[in-house]
């Protein structure tokens, strides 16, 4: 992806001042953004609502700038540069607070953990991401050890992973090289990330992996996948990779399947208690509504397997 990138877009003919220009004019961006965004911060403060809101201002990704030769980004690229975005939380008065930076590590499924804990939101549905509240109260508390990224595709996955929909682009077209990479299998190749505060590991699906002593490394100019010192931490994170999936992946409804009615659980169950301990089963089941928590214990009060 790198190279198609870098072919792509000929920056190997620009010169100290081309990239002079696009650095000022991504500045030039971001500065707008700020001052968009104090509008909004003066128009709160205006209307006497600033004290009562909870302000957060993130980005979904970064962009190359001129690191490693490059600009934009793609989806299966991993370097800090890209996924390192902001994240800046304002809570409203009242909420504990230690003003400043943190080194503490986050994802930004964060944020909708975050926002629901300060609204004092319950979710109705799982989720994987983690309030940051702890670490707004305290800069060096830590809600994460390590933190991962996904994307690109598999090569059965063309059509629904290319910006193209399977179509190779016209060469006039806006991001004309990224579509067009995207079209590669290879170039394109699903990858996964873990991050922590030291390294970095990048498996590829169909290239090859990454490692990256951030300590020694942190502009992640030298893989050491295949340096035999670090086989260990390797492994490790390979491992914190698996458990990761793991804990994050077959997710269970909270709520009773829509297509399994309590007149099927019912006829399940019925010939495992007698009729007199059914029909007090069936009456607890209708008065339960069929909702997943309380069918549980519901059955395992009564001793009777109804759900599959």
């Amino acid at each position: 992806m790198l190279q198609m990138l870098y072919e792509g877009l000929n920056l190997g003919e620009l010169d100290v001042e081309d990239w002079d220009r696009i650095r000022a004019v991504y500045l030039g961006m971001c500065m707008k953004v700020d001052q968009l965004f104090g509008r909004v911060v003066a128009v709160l403060k205006e209307e006497g609502l600033y004290d009562a809101t909870d302000l957060y201002f993130f980005s979904d990704h970064g962009d190359f700038t001129g690191d490693y030769g490059l600009v934009c980004k793609a989806q299966n690229l991993m370097p800090d540069c890209l996924t390192g975005v902001p994240l800046l939380i304002k809570p409203h008065a009242g909420v504990a607070i230690d003003p400043g930076l943190t080194d503490s590590m986050a994802e930004l499924v964060d944020f909708y953990a975050t926002a629901l804990d300060l609204a004092e939101i319950e979710s109705d549905h799982t989720h994987f991401g983690r309030s940051l509240r702890p670490v707004l109260a305290d800069r060096t508390a830590r809600v994460r050890e390590f933190v991962c990224c996904e994307g690109g595709r598999t090569r059965d996955e063309l059509l629904q992973c290319s910006e193209t929909q399977g179509t190779r682009p016209d060469r006039h077209e806006l991001f004309w090289p990224r579509k067009t990479a995207q079209m590669d299998d290879v170039a394109h190749t699903k990858a996964t990330m873990i991050r922590t505060d030291s390294y970095k590991y990048v498996r590829r699906l169909y290239e090859l992996d990454e490692f990256y002593n951030l300590r020694l490394d942190p502009g992640e100019s030298i893989n050491e996948i295949n340096n035999p010192d670090y086989a260990q931490q390797i492994l490790d994170l390979k491992l914190q990779m698996l458990d990761w999936y793991q804990a994050t992946t077959d997710i269970v409804p909270r709520e009773m399947d829509a297509s399994i009615s309590v007149d099927m659980i019912l006829a399940r169950v019925r010939n495992q208690l007698t009729p007199e301990r059914f029909a007090e089963f069936a009456a607890e089941t209708v008065a339960s509504g069929g909702v997943i928590g309380p069918m549980i214990a519901l059955c395992e009060r009564y001793g009777v397997r109804a759900l599959i």
